[in-house]
């Protein structure tokens, strides 16, 4: 048998070492006073509520259970009548604000059928498509579960009559959009609303007819209107040429404007009214194209 405890290793020679005087010495500690521990406090009841508590401990893992298994059951259940109420069907459409176009007309446009699934309704889409309508100015759709899709309209109002380049009739609002022609369930009076002839431009019901003859003309319209209260419904105006308009007011009088100085042209005429009634017959035309002239202001009457 080998003796564990025999090893053939020299034990090595122990180093002297020697104080070193540099080195800082640490201070021995303090010795801390002794402090008694505090006597144990009595130990109170456990009350009614310390009972209870101590009675649930030993059963809480079946009570964990229940709990967890009532909260399972309530949020399936939410979540299937969330899913429900998500795909409940269309039964109802409510329109505010339509005169000029037809219910059957918004329901077609914005792609709405009964019994269609409500989640399937896209606000964006169905907004867009009742706006490419040629009356329509603004629109709100909005979906309210369960069943219901409330749109809300904002419609042009006409401002004028015109005739186009391609000989087609209808209204214009103030935006110089063409509306096409007068509805009657929309109130659409076109006896009421001046006219404007010989625009050079035409296009669709829907479509916006830039063209700066219009734009003088209209506001020829309304410098007139104002001078002429009482007028404006029976006015017409034609812009044909280029360098005139012709303004005919319902009484039969025609005003000749300068197609690029129409706002002061009828300033001037703002004193032709009450100049005209010491002149012996009533003139028929009234020119203001020469307003502007060098050798002065001249008005000429016909």
């Amino acid at each position: 048998m080998w003796d564990l405890k025999t090893t053939r290793r020299r034990p090595r020679p122990q180093r002297r070492r020697f104080p070193n005087p540099f080195r800082r010495r640490r201070p021995a500690p303090a010795v801390r006073a002794f402090r008694p521990l505090p006597p144990p406090r009595p130990r109170r009841s456990p009350g009614p509520l310390g009972l209870l508590w101590g009675w649930l401990r030993g059963r809480v893992r079946p009570l964990r259970l229940v709990v967890y298994a009532t909260l399972a059951w309530l949020a399936l259940g939410v979540a299937i009548e969330g899913v429900a109420l998500w795909r409940s069907p269309l039964a109802e459409v409510e329109l505010h604000g339509n005169a000029a176009v037809s219910a059957a007309e918004i329901v077609a446009a914005a792609g709405l059928r009964r019994d269609q699934p409500l989640n399937t309704v896209d606000p964006l889409a169905a907004t867009d498509a009742i706006l490419a309508l040629p009356r329509v100015r603004s629109a709100d759709v909005r979906r309210e579960f369960p069943g219901r899709v409330v749109i809300r309209l904002e419609e042009r109002r006409p401002v004028a009559r015109v005739r186009l380049a391609d000989g087609s009739e209808g209204l214009i609002d103030r935006e110089g959009v063409f509306l096409g022609p007068p509805v009657p369930a929309a109130g659409d009076e076109p006896a009421a609303l001046p006219a404007i002839r010989g625009l050079k431009v035409a296009g669709p019901p829907g479509s916006r007819l830039d063209d700066p003859v219009l734009d003088r003309a209209r506001k020829a319209l309304r410098l007139v209107a104002l001078l002429e209260p009482g007028t404006e419904g029976g006015m017409t105006i034609d812009a044909g040429d280029p360098f005139t308009l012709v303004v005919t007011l319902p009484h039969g009088r025609r005003l000749l404007l300068p197609a690029d100085g129409v706002a002061r042209a009828v300033a001037a005429y703002r004193w032709v009214p009450a100049a005209l009634e010491a002149v012996a017959g009533t003139p028929r035309v009234v020119d203001l194209r020469m307003t502007e002239a060098p050798a002065g202001p001249r008005i000429v009457l016909h």
